[in-house]
């Protein structure tokens, strides 16, 4: 809101991350919710780094103005190597 207020050209919203879950109460829920909804209508663009979030939020903000990033990690070399721990368990 202070972006929009300050006459900033573009902003961009990144959410890190939802405080709240499916199993959280309502209120909390709901207060996380609106405040993310907020946001997003005071920005040009939302960035997401994981689409769960992403999808929670698509009633506040259209597709056309969200996208996931990711946190930049690849998983991939990061794949469990069950041999390889079960050596060095051994060891």
């Amino acid at each position: 809101m202070l972006g929009r207020a300050a006459g900033i050209p573009v902003i961009v919203h990144t959410c890190h991350g939802l405080w709240a879950r499916s199993d959280n109460r309502p209120l909390k829920r709901a207060l996380v919710y609106v405040a993310k909804a907020v946001a997003a209508q005071c920005s040009d663009i939302e960035l997401y780094q994981n689409d769960e979030d992403r999808q929670t939020l698509r009633r506040f903000v259209p597709a056309r103005r969200s996208a996931t990033v990711g946190n930049g990690v690849d998983l991939t070399r990061f794949r469990p190597d069950p041999r390889g721990r079960a050596r060095v368990r051994a060891e």
